[in-house]
């Protein structure tokens, strides 16, 4: 079943996150872009005060793009407490300078001993890279994927960059998304969707057979929908029924 991310802001927000049934804590602040990350303070506030006693919960952290990390900057060693560590493509819009600075980010948090759980690379569906990603014959896409698993990257998420230039359906097919799936299960990475997703969404994605091991959800989890508004619990547990129900009615086919 695909397990239910969502992104939170601050350690005030963990709670209507957890009560809602989530399985993965995403710490962001979208406020410094689609992957911003939250300040090192929030992080440890989130994992050693909110999430003690809550081993069965997920931590991941967005880092930013890549460009926000210069050779010269060195990772908080908070970070070594999160299961998934994700960082999206920047301005790249060729696909080789994008693996081979994501590959070096990758050897520089080894080198740290901060990388002890998931890697994730995000690719934006509405951008030139994620559209030449989505775009690819199938036997490059699956080289692809095989190649940042041999460099070091545990999973793929699909997002959007522009939160208000149009949902992940507006930049990505069903049988694109359904393509990246099978290929990230077939290279052992883990698959992610998210791009302001909406519940009905997901219901007719899964009913079509797209079910990637993560959803990722913000707007959708906050208050009347707006990202920059607050978690809400009720919206959180709607969005994991959603997900539930898929899974039942599918075993019932």
């Amino acid at each position: 079943m695909p397990q239910l991310l969502i992104s939170i802001r601050s350690h005030g927000e963990v709670s209507a996150a957890l009560a809602g049934g989530c399985d993965v804590l995403d710490i962001k602040e979208p406020k410094n872009g689609p992957l911003g990350m939250a300040s090192a303070d929030v992080i440890s506030r989130i994992f050693n005060h909110s999430l003690t006693n809550r081993q069965d919960i997920l931590k991941s952290v967005a880092l930013g793009e890549l460009h926000d990390w210069p050779a010269d900057r060195v990772p908080d060693f908070i970070l070594r407490q999160a299961n998934i560590l994700k960082v999206g493509p920047g301005n790249f819009e060729e696909i080789e300078g994008w693996t081979q600075t994501l590959k070096s980010l990758i050897q520089r948090f080894e080198n740290y001993q901060i990388l002890t759980g998931q890697f994730i690379a995000v690719m934006y569906a509405d951008s030139p890279l994620g559209q030449l990603i989505l775009s690819q014959f199938a036997e490059d896409q699956q080289a692809l994927f095989h190649n940042l698993c041999a460099l070091g990257c545990t999973g793929l998420l699909i997002d959007t960059q522009h939160k208000t230039g149009g949902r992940l359906m507006e930049h990505a097919s069903q049988a694109q998304l359904l393509q990246f799936c099978d290929f990230c299960q077939k290279a052992h990475l883990t698959s992610a969707l998210a791009g302001s997703l909406r519940q009905e969404v997901v219901s007719e994605l899964m009913i079509a057979g797209i079910k990637p091991d993560y959803f990722g959800f913000r707007s959708a989890a906050c208050v009347s929908g707006i990202r920059t508004e607050e978690i809400d619990a009720e919206r959180v547990r709607k969005l994991k029924r959603c997900l539930l129900d898929r899974i039942d009615s599918s075993l019932l086919e």
